[in-house]
């Protein structure tokens, strides 16, 4: 194999970037989220759903490394996704944002984790690190 070409090959390559859904029905949260990514967290792939059952079909065809969801949605709530999701991928790490307190029955359902959604920033700046240190970015 030419050397020159190997080299070049190589170096053109971008690093995979760990992939986050983020499911909620409020439009100005989806983009704050995806801001926050955008600016903080750029080995992360944000791919935004505004409905939970869109979110569902694509999940159940394309593998993520992590899921933020909503509780309150209209369609399906965040707890009914949960166990859709699990129904099909037991090893994605899921975590519910919400302001009411749902945590121990979305936990129940086989959430990761809660975060609530005042506390946004710091709580999900935590689970990243440690998804980080312990997860190799899926191929597309």
């Amino acid at each position: 194999m030419d050397e020159e070409l190997w080299h070049g090959s190589i170096s053109s390559m971008s690093p995979a970037k760990l992939r986050c859904v983020v499911i909620d029905d409020d439009q100005e949260f989806l983009a704050k989220v995806q801001r926050w990514f955008g600016s903080s967290c750029t080995d992360f792939e944000v791919l935004p759903f505004s409905s939970g059952l869109e979110a569902v079909e694509f999940l159940r065809q394309q593998r993520v490394d992590l899921i933020l969801t909503a509780y309150l949605m209209p369609q399906i709530d965040g707890l009914q996704l949960i166990s859709l999701i699990r129904a099909f991928d037991p090893e994605v790490q899921i975590f519910m944002a919400s302001v009411v307190p749902v945590e121990s029955t979305a936990l129940a359902r086989g959430a990761n984790g809660y975060i609530a959604k005042g506390a946004l920033r710091s709580q999900l700046a935590a689970v990243l690190a440690s998804l980080r240190e312990r997860t190799t970015p899926l191929a597309a």
